[in-house]
């Protein structure tokens, strides 16, 4: 069985304003941790934009958030070590 993990590499500050958001939402990061279950570790590095979010773990936000950014338009995706750039 094959299963394929695809990652988003949004425009710049739009990842850390979706965190943003998230903690505010729940009060702090490790109240969103356990409410949305990603790892507090995750959730600091997608803040501080430090690693690419994955299509899993961007609809969890999504779902928290109540809002559909189905619409971004991501720089780039990565699939299996291979980059591919929208810019």
């Amino acid at each position: 069985m094959f299963y394929l993990f695809m990652f988003f590499r949004l425009k710049e500050d739009v990842l850390r304003s979706m965190v943003k958001k998230a903690f505010r939402k729940a009060g702090n990061i490790r109240k969103l941790e356990k409410e949305i279950k990603i790892p507090r570790s995750t959730l600091s590095d997608y803040h501080t934009e430090k690693r690419l979010i994955n299509n899993n773990n961007l609809r969890k936000l999504e779902k928290f958030l109540d809002v559909n950014y189905h619409g971004l338009k991501p720089v780039a995706y990565v699939v299996k070590n291979q980059t591919i750039s929208f810019e």
